[in-house]
C-alpha cells in the first residue's frame, strides 16, 4: 500500500509540476522528497483527501518564489507543515 501512495504521489508531483521531468534524476532530491515529504503527503491525503492534495499543490506551484526552486523537498516540507497544521 506504502508504495503504491508513493508512486500516487509521485505522479501528482510530475502533473502538477511540482517536480520537473528533468529534476526526477536528481538522486537528492528524490530522496529529500522520498524521505521528508511524501509522508507528509500521506497524512495531508489522509486529512483531506486526493483532492486536497491536488489543491494544495496547484497552490504550491502558483505561489512558489523563484527562489525555492533550489530546494524544492525542504520548500514543501515546509508548506506541508503549515498546511497541516491548519
Amino acid at each position: 500500500m506504502r508504495k503504491l501512495c508513493k508512486a500516487t504521489t509521485h505522479a501528482s508531483f510530475a502533473r502538477f509540476h511540482a517536480v520537473k521531468s528533468y529534476e526526477m534524476t536528481d538522486l537528492a532530491l528524490m530522496s529529500g522528497l522520498q524521505k521528508n515529504v511524501y509522508p507528509r503527503y500521506d497524512e495531508l491525503k489522509a486529512l483531506r483527501g486526493l483532492e486536497g492534495v491536488k489543491t494544495h499543490l496547484s497552490y504550491v506551484r502558483e505561489k512558489q518564489a523563484p527562489y525555492s526552486k533550489g530546494n524544492m523537498a525542504k520548500y514543501l516540507k515546509k508548506r506541508l507543515n503549515n498546511t497541516c497544521q491548519l
